[in-house]
């Protein structure tokens, strides 16, 4: 939610759809970024929806979702549209299928200066483990899991986050265009690790 998808409404029925609104269940609403949507209208009964639907269920949903939006999508250049990417590379990690290096990049910087630090370590691990990423974006993805993960406590994140920098410094990818920050930041969190752990 918020359900904007224009492929997806069209496939919902239009008359329990219009009877949930007058309700007052359901909610159709205007967002600045994705346009006409409508979203379940109480808080509280959203989550208890939510709760009610089996794991299997949901992966059933997301995966099905997923199919019809990768079709509607595939006629677009999603790339200029960074929050449809996100909500397409959320789906993908929903239902474990590997998302490309481009759609993974785009979602990662669409949350680079986001609030929602889970999240942003969430896509920025997905960068590092994918095969076709550079070394440049694991590393400055591995900067930002490094962050996340000692301000939560992750020692297993920012474990796997320092090897992975390391390993992408010591390798042969062009890794130039990082900016200061990034380097400087991921060089001393190498080098107290080394420290530590020597």
């Amino acid at each position: 939610e918020p359900l904007s998808e224009t492929v997806l409404l069209r496939r919902m029925p239009a008359t329990p759809l219009k009877a949930l609104i007058e309700y007052g269940f359901v909610a159709s609403s205007s967002h600045h970024q994705a346009g006409n949507a409508i979203e379940i209208a109480h808080p509280m009964l959203a989550d208890s929806i939510r709760a009610m639907i089996l794991p299997q269920r949901r992966y059933e949903v997301f995966d099905e979702t997923l199919d019809i939006l990768e079709q509607e999508y595939g006629k677009y250049d999603l790339l200029q549209s960074p929050m449809r990417m996100l909500r397409l590379v959320m789906l993908a990690l929903a239902v474990e299928r590997e998302a490309p290096i481009a759609w993974l990049w785009s979602a990662f910087q669409s949350t680079k200066y986001s609030g929602e630090l889970m999240l942003k370590m969430r896509i920025a691990q997905e960068v590092m483990a994918c095969s076709q990423s550079t070394a440049e974006q694991r590393i400055e993805c591995a900067f930002v899991v490094i962050s996340v993960a000692r301000l939560a406590g992750d020692l297993e994140a920012y474990a796997s986050a320092v090897r992975i920098a390391e390993a992408s410094l010591a390798g042969s990818g062009d890794t130039s265009a990082l900016s200061l920050t990034v380097a400087t930041h991921v060089g001393t969190e190498l080098a107290l690790w080394h420290l530590m752990h020597d």
